[in-house]
C-alpha cells in the first residue's frame, strides 16, 4: 500500500526549518520527502497545507502500573491527541522481569488479576508485541522489580548482599539486552527511600554502560527536594549515565525550595544534560497515602489501617493534612468501589456528614489506603516558566484509561493538546515545539526509526490542520485517527527497539 501526502507543511521532527512538499509511505515505512506532482499512489492525502509531523512520543506513560495497558490496550485518548509512541516502567515499576509470578509491588494501584505468561523482560515484550496495543511501547527495568525478583518480600527492607547486589546488576544487564529501554529508580516509595547510594549508582552504571537511560523519582519532592537532586547530578556525574527526573513537580507551599532545586537542574544540564519530564496541569493523581508526612507512615499498611479505627490517633492524622479544596479534588478510584470513582471529595464528605479532615481518613479506612484522587496541588506559574526549557520533556504520566470508568485526570487526554495550545498562544517555533515531542525523546532514549520524518523512518505520523488541529493519525503506516476521532481499528503498535 502506497499513501501520498500532498501539499503538507512538513515539521520533520530534527528541530530543522519547515518545507512545503510531499511525503511517500510504502506500508509502515517512509520513502521520501519531496515534490511527487505525477506520482500514482495507491491513497492520496490532500494536506491543503496543513503541518504533517512525526507522531509524538510520551517517554513517561503508567499504563503498566495500573495494568490499564490490559483493560484498556487502544490508548484512543493519546492517539486523538497526536501520540503514536509511549514508553513504560518508571519510578520503580515495570512489569517485568519476574522470578516469581506476581505483581506485589502493583497491589496498591490496580485490583486486577492476571495470569502472567512471562518471567524475562524478552518474554514480556513478545506478549506485549502479540496484543496489538494502540500505540507503540516500550518500557524500562524497574528498580523495585529487580529488588523483588532477588528479595521477594518488599516489605522487610534490607540492605542487598554483594552477591544479591550481583545478581541484580546481571538481571538488569540481561533485560536491557533483551530490549529494555533503560531502568528507573522510585526513591519517594516506602520502603525503597531507604535505598543506599552505593546500590543506586552500581545499577545506573549498568544502564549506563549500556548507553541507556535512568528515570528517577526524587527520594523528596517536597522540602527536601534540592538534596534529592543534587543525588541525581551525582549520579550523572558517578556513571555517566543520561539521566532524566520523572515528573519534576512544583509543589504548593515549597516553591522556594522547587526554584533552588530547578536552578540546580539548570546548572546540571548545562553539564551533564540532565532532563526533566513535566506535564502542562498544576494537578496530581495521588494515592491517598501519599499526602500523610512520613513520620505518620506505618510499614505494615494494615496496622495503620486498623489505628484509623481509633479516634484519637485519627484526630492526630487530619492535623497534619495539607490544605485541600474538596469541590475540586476528585476521587480517581477505589478498589472494588466503582460507584466512588469520579466522585466529587465534596459530595462524599457531605453524604457523611464529614468534615474534609474526615472525609479522607474515611477513604483512607474504606479503601485501605488504596483510594487515588485528583486535586490542584502544584504550581501552575512554575509549571509555565519550564514547560518550554531546553531541560524538560513533555509526558503526560498518565496510564490508558480510555474505557475505565473514572474521573480522567487532564493529563490523560490533554497532555500533548493542551502543550500546543500553550505554544501557540506563546507564539513558540512549531519547528522547536514538534521536536520537543518527537525527535528529542526518540533521541534520549534511542528509538529506532521514530520521531523524524525522512526516508526510512516508521510512517508515526499526524497531519494537522492549519489551526494545529489534529486531523489524522497514522501509527505504522495505519491511519487510527480521522477527523480528529478515533476510528476503532485493531491496535498497530508495535514494541519500540533501541539502536
Amino acid at each position: 500500500m502506497i499513501r501520498l501526502f500532498k501539499n503538507v507543511r512538513v515539521v520533520d521532527g530534527t528541530g530543522g526549518a519547515i518545507i512545503q512538499g510531499d511525503v511517500l509511505v510504502r506500508d509502515d515505512t517512509i520513502m521520501a520527502v519531496g515534490s511527487f506532482p505525477s506520482y500514482r499512489a495507491d491513497e492520496v492525502i490532500y494536506g491543503h497545507e496543513g503541518y504533517l509531523t512525526p507522531g509524538f512520543i510520551d517517554p513517561h506513560v503508567n499504563s503498566d502500573k495500573y495494568l490499564t495497558i490490559f483493560s484498556s490496550p487502544e490508548a484512543s485518548d493519546f492517539l486523538k491527541q497526536g501520540v503514536t509512541s509511549g514508553i513504560m516502567g518508571h519510578c520503580g515499576f515495570s512489569l517485568a522481569p519476574l522470578l516469581y509470578d506476581d505483581l506485589l509491588s502493583h497491589a496498591r494501584w490496580s485490583k486486577d488479576a492476571l495470569n502472567i505468561s512471562w518471567k524475562s523482560i524478552g518474554e514480556f515484550l513478545s506478549m506485549l508485541d502479540s496484543m496489538h496495543v494502540g500505540i507503540n511501547i516500550g518500557t524500562l527495568v524497574g528498580h523495585h522489580m529487580l529488588r523483588d525478583s532477588i528479595v521477594h518480600n518488599p516489605e522487610m527492607f534490607s540492605k542487598l548482599s554483594a552477591n544479591e547486589l550481583r545478581i541484580a546488576r546481571s538481571l538488569l544487564t540481561s533485560s536491557l539486552d533483551e530490549g529494555a529501554l533503560g531502568f528507573s529508580l522510585g526513591l519517594g516509595y516506602k520502603p525503597y527511600t531507604d535505598t543506599s547510594y552505593y546500590e543506586a549508582r552500581a545499577l545506573c552504571d549498568v544502564a549506563s554502560g549500556k548507553k541507556r537511560v535512568c528515570g528517577v523519582h526524587l527520594r523528596n519532592e517536597k522540602e527536601d527536594v534540592e538534596t534529592s537532586i543534587q543525588e541525581v547530578i551525582r549520579l550523572s556525574r558517578d556513571t555517566s549515565a543520561q539521566m532524566v527526573v520523572s515528573h519534576f513537580r512544583p509543589f504548593k507551599g515549597f516553591e522556594s525550595s522547587f526554584e533552588r532545586a530547578r536552578d540546580l537542574l539548570v546548572g546540571a544540564f548545562e553539564k551533564e544534560h540532565i532532563f526533566a519530564s513535566i506535564n502542562p496541569f498544576p494537578h496530581s493523581s495521588v494515592g491517598i497515602d501519599e499526602i500523610l508526612p512520613p513520620d505518620l507512615h506505618d510499614d505494615d499498611r494494615g496496622a495503620f489501617v486498623h489505628r484509623l479505627k481509633d479516634e484519637t490517633f485519627a484526630k492526630k492524622v487530619e492535623r497534619y493534612f495539607p490544605p485541600i479544596d474538596a469541590d475540586t479534588t476528585y476521587i480517581v478510584s477505589v478498589p472494588h468501589m466503582d460507584f466512588l470513582n469520579g466522585v466529587p471529595l465534596y459530595n462524599f464528605a457531605k453524604e457523611r456528614e464529614l468534615s474534609t479532615a474526615g472525609a479522607l481518613v474515611e477513604l483512607m479506612r474504606i479503601s485501605r489506603l488504596k483510594a487515588v484522587m485528583l486535586y490542584e496541588n502544584l504550581s501552575q506559574d512554575h509549571i509555565d516558566d519550564m514547560l518550554f526549557s531546553p531541560y524538560t520533556l513533555i509526558a503526560s504520566n498518565s496510564p490508558h484509561i480510555d474505557s475505565i470508568r473514572m474521573h480522567k485526570p487532564p493529563r490523560a487526554y490533554a497532555t500533548f493538546s493542551g502543550y500546543l495550545a500553550k505554544a501557540q498562544e506563546r507564539g513558540e517555533a512549531l519547528e522547536e515545539v514538534i521536536y520537543k515531542v518527537t525527535g528529542l525523546p526518540a533521541r534520549l532514549y534511542r528509538l529506532s526509526r521514530r520521531g523524524v520524518i525522512k526516508s526510512g523512518a516508521r510512517a508515526d505520523l499526524v497531519l494537522f490542520s492549519r489551526d494545529m488541529k489534529v486531523q489524522k493519525v497514522y501509527v505504522n503506516g495505519e491511519c487510527v485517527v480521522e477527523e480528529g476521532n478515533y476510528i476503532g481499528k485493531e491496535g498497530m503498535g508495535r514494541v519500540l527497539e533501541s539502536s
